[in-house]
Protein backbone atom coordinates (compact mmCIF):
# COMPACT_ATOMS: atom_id res chain seq x y z
CA UNK A 1 0.00 0.00 0.00
CA UNK A 2 2.26 2.55 1.04
CA UNK A 3 4.44 1.32 -1.73
CA UNK A 4 1.95 1.87 -4.45
CA UNK A 5 1.63 5.44 -3.17
CA UNK A 6 4.66 6.34 -2.32
CA UNK A 7 5.23 9.33 -5.13
CA UNK A 8 1.73 11.07 -3.90
CA UNK A 9 2.57 10.76 -0.54
CA UNK A 10 5.85 12.28 -0.32
CA UNK A 11 4.12 15.31 -1.07
CA UNK A 12 1.06 14.83 0.76
CA UNK A 13 3.04 14.32 4.07
CA UNK A 14 4.28 17.67 4.47
CA UNK A 15 1.28 18.58 3.38
CA UNK A 16 -0.75 17.25 6.38
CA UNK A 17 2.35 18.90 8.44
CA UNK A 18 1.63 21.73 7.43
CA UNK A 19 -2.25 21.84 8.18
CA UNK A 20 -1.79 20.18 12.09
CA UNK A 21 1.40 22.59 12.96
CA UNK A 22 -0.33 25.53 14.13
CA UNK A 23 -2.43 23.40 16.36
CA UNK A 24 0.16 21.54 18.13
CA UNK A 25 0.73 24.73 20.75
CA UNK A 26 4.15 23.95 21.98
CA UNK A 27 6.79 25.37 19.72
CA UNK A 28 8.83 22.18 20.31
CA UNK A 29 5.79 19.66 18.70
CA UNK A 30 5.48 21.75 15.61
CA UNK A 31 9.29 21.41 15.34
CA UNK A 32 9.66 17.61 15.81
CA UNK A 33 6.41 17.52 13.37
CA UNK A 34 8.52 19.38 10.93
CA UNK A 35 11.46 17.39 11.19
CA UNK A 36 9.47 13.70 10.81
CA UNK A 37 8.15 15.25 8.18
CA UNK A 38 10.64 16.25 6.64
CA UNK A 39 12.99 13.46 7.25
CA UNK A 40 10.22 10.58 5.90
CA UNK A 41 9.79 12.01 2.78
CA UNK A 42 13.50 12.35 2.46
CA UNK A 43 13.60 8.58 2.54
CA UNK A 44 10.61 8.50 0.57
CA UNK A 45 12.47 9.91 -1.81
CA UNK A 46 15.21 7.44 -1.26
CA UNK A 47 13.13 4.62 -2.17
CA UNK A 48 11.67 6.35 -5.29
CA UNK A 49 15.13 6.87 -6.67
CA UNK A 50 16.22 3.11 -6.16
CA UNK A 51 13.41 1.96 -7.88
CA UNK A 52 13.80 4.48 -10.83
CA UNK A 53 17.21 2.96 -10.97
CA UNK A 54 15.83 -0.69 -10.56
CA UNK A 55 12.56 -0.44 -12.23
CA UNK A 56 12.61 2.46 -14.91
CA UNK A 57 10.54 4.97 -15.05
CA UNK A 58 7.75 5.51 -11.74
CA UNK A 59 4.28 6.72 -12.71
CA UNK A 60 1.37 7.52 -9.92
CA UNK A 61 -1.61 8.66 -11.41
CA UNK A 62 -3.57 10.91 -9.17
CA UNK A 63 -7.40 9.62 -8.67
CA UNK A 64 -6.62 6.15 -10.60
CA UNK A 65 -7.37 8.98 -13.95
CA UNK A 66 -3.67 7.82 -16.53
CA UNK A 67 -2.51 10.96 -18.18
CA UNK A 68 -3.31 12.66 -20.34
CA UNK A 69 -6.84 13.16 -19.08
CA UNK A 70 -5.50 12.67 -15.48
CA UNK A 71 -2.52 13.98 -13.48
CA UNK A 72 0.02 11.86 -13.34
CA UNK A 73 3.26 12.04 -11.13
CA UNK A 74 6.19 10.68 -13.09
CA UNK A 75 9.82 9.82 -11.47
CA UNK A 76 12.61 9.74 -13.65
CA UNK A 77 16.44 9.69 -13.52
CA UNK A 78 16.18 13.76 -13.75
CA UNK A 79 13.67 13.72 -11.22
CA UNK A 80 14.74 11.54 -8.98
CA UNK A 81 18.00 13.00 -8.76
CA UNK A 82 16.46 16.32 -7.92
CA UNK A 83 14.04 15.07 -4.93
CA UNK A 84 16.70 13.72 -3.32
CA UNK A 85 18.71 16.61 -3.26
CA UNK A 86 15.33 18.68 -2.66
CA UNK A 87 14.05 16.49 0.49
CA UNK A 88 17.93 16.23 1.69
CA UNK A 89 18.76 19.88 2.29
CA UNK A 90 15.48 20.01 3.74
CA UNK A 91 15.05 17.46 6.37
CA UNK A 92 19.06 18.59 7.04
CA UNK A 93 18.21 22.29 7.76
CA UNK A 94 15.02 21.89 9.63
CA UNK A 95 17.33 20.26 12.69
CA UNK A 96 18.34 23.52 13.57
CA UNK A 97 15.25 25.89 12.90
CA UNK A 98 13.81 25.26 16.22
CA UNK A 99 17.26 27.25 17.73
CA UNK A 100 17.58 29.82 15.26
CA UNK A 101 13.99 30.20 14.56
CA UNK A 102 12.81 31.15 18.27
CA UNK A 103 15.59 34.19 18.18
CA UNK A 104 14.75 35.13 15.03
CA UNK A 105 11.20 34.61 13.77
CA UNK A 106 9.26 34.66 17.97
CA UNK A 107 8.28 31.71 19.85
CA UNK A 108 4.89 33.10 19.56
CA UNK A 109 4.87 32.30 15.67
CA UNK A 110 6.87 29.09 15.41
CA UNK A 111 3.79 27.19 14.66
CA UNK A 112 2.96 29.06 11.83
CA UNK A 113 6.75 29.26 10.75
CA UNK A 114 6.45 25.75 10.45
CA UNK A 115 3.43 25.36 8.91
CA UNK A 116 4.73 27.82 6.10
CA UNK A 117 8.30 25.92 6.01
CA UNK A 118 6.49 23.10 5.27
CA UNK A 119 3.92 24.38 2.50
CA UNK A 120 7.48 25.92 0.66
CA UNK A 121 8.24 22.02 1.07
CA UNK A 122 5.46 20.79 -0.59
CA UNK A 123 5.36 22.99 -3.27
CA UNK A 124 9.05 22.11 -4.14
CA UNK A 125 8.66 18.51 -3.86
CA UNK A 126 5.39 18.82 -6.24
CA UNK A 127 7.13 21.06 -8.57
CA UNK A 128 9.20 18.22 -9.26
CA UNK A 129 7.72 14.96 -9.17
CA UNK A 130 4.74 15.96 -11.39
CA UNK A 131 4.25 15.48 -14.67
CA UNK A 132 1.48 17.79 -15.56
CA UNK A 133 2.67 21.59 -16.71
CA UNK A 134 -0.52 23.10 -15.64
CA UNK A 135 0.07 21.50 -12.03
CA UNK A 136 3.48 22.60 -11.90
CA UNK A 137 2.05 26.11 -12.13
CA UNK A 138 -0.08 25.67 -9.39
CA UNK A 139 2.72 23.62 -6.99
CA UNK A 140 5.12 26.83 -8.03
CA UNK A 141 2.79 29.53 -6.81
CA UNK A 142 2.34 26.84 -3.54
CA UNK A 143 5.90 27.05 -2.52
CA UNK A 144 6.14 30.70 -3.80
CA UNK A 145 3.55 32.03 -1.55
CA UNK A 146 4.70 30.20 1.26
CA UNK A 147 8.24 31.44 0.00
CA UNK A 148 7.63 35.04 0.29
CA UNK A 149 5.82 34.54 3.70
CA UNK A 150 9.29 32.88 5.18
CA UNK A 151 11.64 35.61 3.75
CA UNK A 152 9.29 38.61 5.36
CA UNK A 153 9.79 36.58 9.01
CA UNK A 154 13.63 37.84 9.53
CA UNK A 155 11.91 40.11 11.92
CA UNK A 156 12.88 43.88 10.91
CA UNK A 157 12.27 45.92 7.70
CA UNK A 158 14.49 44.92 5.78
CA UNK A 159 13.10 41.81 5.40
CA UNK A 160 10.17 42.69 4.78
CA UNK A 161 10.79 44.98 1.56
CA UNK A 162 13.45 41.86 0.29
CA UNK A 163 9.97 39.70 0.43
CA UNK A 164 8.04 42.31 -1.48
CA UNK A 165 10.52 42.97 -4.13
CA UNK A 166 10.97 38.84 -4.43
CA UNK A 167 7.13 39.19 -4.66
CA UNK A 168 6.67 41.25 -7.43
CA UNK A 169 9.54 39.61 -9.57
CA UNK A 170 8.53 36.29 -8.67
CA UNK A 171 4.62 36.57 -9.49
CA UNK A 172 5.75 37.93 -12.75
CA UNK A 173 8.03 35.28 -13.21
CA UNK A 174 5.10 32.84 -12.45
CA UNK A 175 2.77 34.98 -14.80
CA UNK A 176 5.15 34.29 -17.58
CA UNK A 177 5.38 30.32 -16.58
CA UNK A 178 1.33 30.43 -16.90
CA UNK A 179 1.15 32.15 -20.55
CA UNK A 180 3.74 29.79 -21.73
CA UNK A 181 1.90 26.91 -20.59
CA UNK A 182 -0.89 28.30 -21.86
CA UNK A 183 0.31 28.97 -25.33
CA UNK A 184 1.63 25.21 -25.45
CA UNK A 185 -2.22 24.03 -24.25
CA UNK A 186 -3.97 25.67 -27.14
CA UNK A 187 -1.34 24.50 -29.73
CA UNK A 188 -1.38 21.03 -28.77
CA UNK A 189 -4.41 20.06 -26.22
CA UNK A 190 -2.63 18.73 -23.62
CA UNK A 191 -0.88 19.35 -20.43
CA UNK A 192 0.78 15.87 -19.99
CA UNK A 193 4.45 16.24 -20.22
CA UNK A 194 5.10 13.10 -21.78
CA UNK A 195 2.18 13.81 -24.09
CA UNK A 196 3.90 17.57 -24.94
CA UNK A 197 6.90 16.34 -25.67
CA UNK A 198 5.47 14.21 -28.85
CA UNK A 199 3.08 16.73 -30.13
CA UNK A 200 5.70 19.57 -29.74
CA UNK A 201 8.33 17.96 -32.58
CA UNK A 202 8.42 19.63 -36.28
CA UNK A 203 6.30 22.45 -34.99
CA UNK A 204 9.09 24.92 -34.51
CA UNK A 205 7.78 27.62 -37.19
CA UNK A 206 4.77 28.13 -35.20
CA UNK A 207 4.56 31.15 -33.72
CA UNK A 208 2.57 29.71 -30.82
CA UNK A 209 5.08 27.42 -29.66
CA UNK A 210 7.82 30.42 -30.43
CA UNK A 211 5.68 32.28 -27.65
CA UNK A 212 5.45 29.55 -25.36
CA UNK A 213 9.49 29.04 -25.66
CA UNK A 214 9.53 33.26 -25.21
CA UNK A 215 7.36 32.95 -22.05
CA UNK A 216 8.66 30.21 -20.34
CA UNK A 217 12.43 31.12 -21.06
CA UNK A 218 11.79 34.65 -19.35
CA UNK A 219 9.65 33.07 -16.36
CA UNK A 220 12.41 30.21 -15.19
CA UNK A 221 15.19 32.83 -15.44
CA UNK A 222 13.55 34.83 -13.19
CA UNK A 223 12.62 31.42 -10.94
CA UNK A 224 16.31 30.77 -11.24
CA UNK A 225 17.82 34.25 -11.04
CA UNK A 226 19.74 33.98 -13.95
CA UNK A 227 21.78 37.62 -15.13
CA UNK A 228 20.04 40.01 -15.54
CA UNK A 229 16.85 38.84 -14.21
CA UNK A 230 18.45 37.96 -10.46
CA UNK A 231 17.54 41.45 -8.58
CA UNK A 232 15.38 39.43 -6.02
CA UNK A 233 17.83 37.04 -4.91
CA UNK A 234 20.73 38.84 -2.85
CA UNK A 235 18.29 40.54 -0.53
CA UNK A 236 16.18 37.78 0.01
CA UNK A 237 18.42 35.63 0.98
CA UNK A 238 20.71 38.08 3.37
CA UNK A 239 17.62 39.15 5.24
CA UNK A 240 16.13 35.87 5.44
CA UNK A 241 16.09 34.19 9.19
CA UNK A 242 18.69 31.33 8.88
CA UNK A 243 16.52 28.32 8.02
CA UNK A 244 14.88 30.07 5.39
CA UNK A 245 18.08 30.81 3.72
CA UNK A 246 19.57 27.72 3.89
CA UNK A 247 16.50 25.87 2.71
CA UNK A 248 16.52 28.80 -0.49
CA UNK A 249 19.75 28.59 -1.16
CA UNK A 250 19.88 24.88 -1.48
CA UNK A 251 16.51 24.51 -3.64
CA UNK A 252 14.48 27.21 -4.36
CA UNK A 253 16.55 28.57 -6.83
CA UNK A 254 17.87 24.73 -7.86
CA UNK A 255 13.45 23.79 -8.71
CA UNK A 256 13.61 26.97 -10.85
CA UNK A 257 16.81 25.36 -12.57
CA UNK A 258 15.15 21.92 -12.59
CA UNK A 259 12.54 23.26 -14.74
CA UNK A 260 14.48 25.12 -17.31
CA UNK A 261 15.87 21.66 -17.52
CA UNK A 262 12.91 19.62 -17.85
CA UNK A 263 11.39 22.04 -20.32
CA UNK A 264 14.24 22.25 -22.45
CA UNK A 265 15.86 18.43 -22.66
CA UNK A 266 12.18 17.00 -22.50
CA UNK A 267 9.43 18.88 -23.74
CA UNK A 268 11.11 20.99 -26.24
CA UNK A 269 13.77 18.73 -26.62
CA UNK A 270 17.39 19.98 -27.30
CA UNK A 271 16.99 20.35 -31.05
CA UNK A 272 13.97 22.50 -30.67
CA UNK A 273 14.75 24.97 -27.76
CA UNK A 274 18.66 25.51 -27.73
CA UNK A 275 18.83 25.54 -32.27
CA UNK A 276 15.95 25.81 -33.82
CA UNK A 277 14.47 28.46 -31.23
CA UNK A 278 17.71 29.75 -30.22
CA UNK A 279 17.91 29.34 -26.83
CA UNK A 280 21.02 28.19 -26.85
CA UNK A 281 22.35 31.85 -27.10
CA UNK A 282 20.20 33.17 -24.83
CA UNK A 283 21.49 31.09 -21.62
CA UNK A 284 24.81 31.07 -22.57
CA UNK A 285 24.90 34.96 -22.70
CA UNK A 286 22.37 35.52 -19.43
CA UNK A 287 24.98 31.97 -18.10
CA UNK A 288 28.08 34.12 -18.97
CA UNK A 289 26.71 37.36 -17.60
CA UNK A 290 25.73 35.63 -14.10
CA UNK A 291 29.27 33.69 -13.51
CA UNK A 292 31.54 37.47 -14.26
CA UNK A 293 28.88 39.76 -13.00
CA UNK A 294 27.95 37.47 -9.65
CA UNK A 295 31.30 36.23 -8.88
CA UNK A 296 32.74 40.41 -9.54
CA UNK A 297 29.40 41.68 -7.08
CA UNK A 298 30.37 39.25 -4.25
CA UNK A 299 33.72 40.09 -4.30
CA UNK A 300 32.76 44.39 -3.39
CA UNK A 301 30.43 42.92 -0.37
CA UNK A 302 31.68 43.73 2.86
CA UNK A 303 28.56 40.89 4.10
CA UNK A 304 29.24 37.44 4.36
CA UNK A 305 25.63 36.98 3.79
CA UNK A 306 25.46 39.63 0.87
CA UNK A 307 28.95 37.69 -0.53
CA UNK A 308 27.28 34.40 -0.45
CA UNK A 309 24.35 35.50 -2.16
CA UNK A 310 25.99 37.30 -4.70
CA UNK A 311 27.86 33.70 -5.29
CA UNK A 312 24.54 31.73 -5.77
CA UNK A 313 23.91 34.14 -9.06
CA UNK A 314 27.03 33.30 -10.44
CA UNK A 315 26.54 29.66 -9.64
CA UNK A 316 23.47 29.40 -11.44
CA UNK A 317 24.72 30.54 -13.87
CA UNK A 318 27.72 27.85 -13.87
CA UNK A 319 24.53 25.54 -14.28
CA UNK A 320 22.48 27.24 -17.02
CA UNK A 321 25.99 27.03 -18.74
CA UNK A 322 26.37 23.51 -18.71
CA UNK A 323 22.56 22.94 -19.96
CA UNK A 324 23.14 25.21 -22.90
CA UNK A 325 26.85 23.40 -23.85
CA UNK A 326 25.85 21.15 -26.99
CA UNK A 327 27.72 18.51 -25.00
CA UNK A 328 25.85 15.62 -22.74
CA UNK A 329 29.16 15.73 -20.40
CA UNK A 330 28.28 19.45 -19.89
CA UNK A 331 25.22 18.79 -19.19
CA UNK A 332 25.80 15.74 -16.92
CA UNK A 333 28.09 18.34 -15.02
CA UNK A 334 25.36 21.19 -14.40
CA UNK A 335 23.13 18.34 -13.13
CA UNK A 336 25.81 17.53 -10.57
CA UNK A 337 26.74 21.02 -9.96
CA UNK A 338 23.23 21.17 -8.49
CA UNK A 339 23.99 18.98 -6.17
CA UNK A 340 27.67 20.38 -5.44
CA UNK A 341 26.43 23.96 -5.09
CA UNK A 342 23.25 23.19 -3.02
CA UNK A 343 24.70 21.17 -0.40
CA UNK A 344 27.72 23.80 0.24
CA UNK A 345 25.75 27.15 -0.21
CA UNK A 346 23.03 25.67 2.35
CA UNK A 347 25.83 24.37 4.81
CA UNK A 348 27.71 27.93 4.78
CA UNK A 349 24.53 29.59 5.41
CA UNK A 350 24.03 27.40 8.57
CA UNK A 351 27.27 28.63 9.70
CA UNK A 352 26.00 31.93 9.22
CA UNK A 353 23.48 31.35 11.72
CA UNK A 354 26.22 30.52 14.57
CA UNK A 355 28.30 33.08 13.30
CA UNK A 356 25.14 36.01 13.72
CA UNK A 357 24.34 34.17 17.44
CA UNK A 358 27.24 34.63 18.69
CA UNK A 359 28.61 37.77 17.12
CA UNK A 360 25.74 39.54 16.38
CA UNK A 361 27.09 40.94 12.71
CA UNK A 362 27.73 38.83 9.07
CA UNK A 363 29.94 42.34 8.20
CA UNK A 364 33.79 40.73 7.63
CA UNK A 365 34.91 43.61 10.16
CA UNK A 366 33.70 41.81 12.99
CA UNK A 367 34.72 38.16 11.99
CA UNK A 368 38.44 39.03 12.39
CA UNK A 369 39.88 36.03 13.93
CA UNK A 370 37.05 34.03 14.23
CA UNK A 371 38.82 31.17 13.22
CA UNK A 372 40.21 31.13 17.25
CA UNK A 373 37.19 31.58 18.45
CA UNK A 374 35.03 29.51 16.73
CA UNK A 375 37.10 26.76 15.03
CA UNK A 376 33.95 24.40 13.79
CA UNK A 377 32.29 26.85 12.65
CA UNK A 378 35.13 28.78 10.94
CA UNK A 379 36.44 25.48 9.16
CA UNK A 380 32.60 24.68 7.74
CA UNK A 381 33.31 28.52 6.00
CA UNK A 382 36.91 27.66 5.09
CA UNK A 383 35.75 24.01 3.59
CA UNK A 384 32.36 25.77 2.04
CA UNK A 385 35.20 28.36 0.29
CA UNK A 386 37.21 26.26 -1.36
CA UNK A 387 34.51 24.45 -2.86
CA UNK A 388 32.92 27.20 -4.41
CA UNK A 389 35.92 28.28 -6.23
CA UNK A 390 36.11 24.26 -7.21
CA UNK A 391 39.02 22.83 -5.26
CA UNK A 392 40.37 19.23 -5.41
CA UNK A 393 38.44 16.80 -3.20
CA UNK A 394 34.91 19.00 -3.12
CA UNK A 395 32.12 17.89 -5.07
CA UNK A 396 32.59 21.58 -7.14
CA UNK A 397 35.57 20.53 -8.12
CA UNK A 398 33.83 17.14 -9.84
CA UNK A 399 31.22 19.24 -11.46
CA UNK A 400 33.83 21.83 -13.11
CA UNK A 401 35.48 19.38 -14.05
CA UNK A 402 32.71 17.99 -16.12
CA UNK A 403 31.78 21.13 -17.51
CA UNK A 404 35.28 22.14 -18.78
CA UNK A 405 35.24 18.41 -19.91
CA UNK A 406 32.43 18.76 -21.54
CA UNK A 407 32.85 22.46 -22.93
CA UNK A 408 35.94 21.23 -24.75
CA UNK A 409 34.32 18.08 -26.03
CA UNK A 410 32.11 21.07 -28.53
CA UNK A 411 34.82 23.17 -28.79
CA UNK A 412 32.90 25.99 -26.35
CA UNK A 413 36.15 28.13 -25.66
CA UNK A 414 34.05 30.63 -24.60
CA UNK A 415 32.52 28.74 -21.93
CA UNK A 416 35.51 27.41 -20.86
CA UNK A 417 36.57 30.74 -20.60
CA UNK A 418 34.09 32.08 -18.38
CA UNK A 419 34.69 29.43 -16.08
CA UNK A 420 37.74 30.17 -15.44
CA UNK A 421 37.21 33.59 -14.56
CA UNK A 422 34.74 32.65 -12.59
CA UNK A 423 37.15 30.69 -10.70
CA UNK A 424 39.61 32.95 -10.88
CA UNK A 425 36.80 35.63 -9.06
CA UNK A 426 35.23 32.73 -6.83
CA UNK A 427 39.09 32.35 -5.09
CA UNK A 428 39.66 35.88 -4.62
CA UNK A 429 36.37 36.49 -2.88
CA UNK A 430 36.58 33.12 -1.14
CA UNK A 431 40.41 34.20 0.22
CA UNK A 432 38.47 37.52 1.48
CA UNK A 433 36.55 35.36 4.00
CA UNK A 434 39.36 32.97 4.76
CA UNK A 435 41.72 35.71 5.10
CA UNK A 436 39.67 37.51 7.54
CA UNK A 437 38.84 34.35 9.44
CA UNK A 438 42.53 33.20 10.59
CA UNK A 439 44.56 36.19 9.18
CA UNK A 440 43.73 38.86 10.81
CA UNK A 441 43.39 39.74 14.61
CA UNK A 442 40.32 38.94 17.22
CA UNK A 443 39.06 42.59 18.57
CA UNK A 444 40.51 42.94 22.13
CA UNK A 445 38.44 41.07 24.74
CA UNK A 446 37.10 39.08 21.95
CA UNK A 447 35.58 35.62 23.80
CA UNK A 448 35.99 32.29 22.57
CA UNK A 449 33.01 30.62 22.38
CA UNK A 450 31.67 28.06 19.60
CA UNK A 451 28.21 27.71 17.96
CA UNK A 452 25.94 25.03 19.64
CA UNK A 453 26.43 21.64 18.89
CA UNK A 454 22.53 21.78 17.21
CA UNK A 455 23.98 24.56 14.61
CA UNK A 456 27.74 22.71 13.86
CA UNK A 457 26.52 19.14 13.30
CA UNK A 458 23.67 19.90 10.45
CA UNK A 459 25.90 22.25 9.24
CA UNK A 460 28.94 19.73 8.84
CA UNK A 461 26.40 17.41 7.57
CA UNK A 462 26.45 19.56 4.29
CA UNK A 463 30.13 20.43 4.46
CA UNK A 464 31.06 17.12 5.06
CA UNK A 465 28.51 16.04 2.18
CA UNK A 466 30.73 18.41 -0.43
CA UNK A 467 33.73 16.12 0.52
CA UNK A 468 32.03 12.88 0.29
CA UNK A 469 30.92 13.34 -3.43
CA UNK A 470 34.21 15.33 -4.34
CA UNK A 471 36.00 11.71 -3.13
CA UNK A 472 33.63 9.37 -3.87
CA UNK A 473 31.47 11.36 -7.27
CA UNK A 474 30.59 7.79 -8.80
CA UNK A 475 27.20 7.41 -8.10
CA UNK A 476 26.10 11.25 -8.37
CA UNK A 477 27.82 11.27 -11.50
CA UNK A 478 26.36 7.74 -13.06
CA UNK A 479 22.88 9.64 -11.94
CA UNK A 480 23.58 12.97 -13.83
CA UNK A 481 24.77 11.13 -16.94
CA UNK A 482 21.62 8.78 -16.64
CA UNK A 483 19.47 12.01 -16.26
CA UNK A 484 20.70 13.54 -19.53
CA UNK A 485 21.18 10.73 -22.03
CA UNK A 486 17.91 9.82 -21.40
CA UNK A 487 16.91 12.97 -22.95
CA UNK A 488 19.27 12.81 -26.27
Amino acid sequence: MIRENLPALVVVLPLLGALISPLLGRPRRSWGLAAIVTALSFVGCLVLLQRVLTEGVVEYSIGGWSAPKGITYRIDALNGFFLVVVAGIAAVVTVPGLLRAREEVGEHRLGFFHAVYLLCFTGLLGIVITGDAFNLYVLLEVSSLATYGLVAMGGHRRSRLASFNYLMLGSLGATFILIGIGYLYALTGTLDMLDLAARLQGQGDNMALRAAFAFLLLGFALKSALFPLHAWLPDAYAESPTAVAALLAGTATKVGLYMLARFSLHIFGSELFFTTLHGRELLLAGAAGGVIYGSALALRQTSVARLLAYSSIAHSGYIVLGLAVPSATAQAGAILHVLAHAVTKSGMFLALGGVRRRVGSLELSQLAGLGRRMPWTSAALLVGACSLVGMPLTASFVSKWYLVTGSLESGSWGAVAVIAAGALLAALYGWKIVSTLYLQEAPEGAVREEAPWALIVPTWILIGASLVFGLASGFPASLARAAVEAFQ
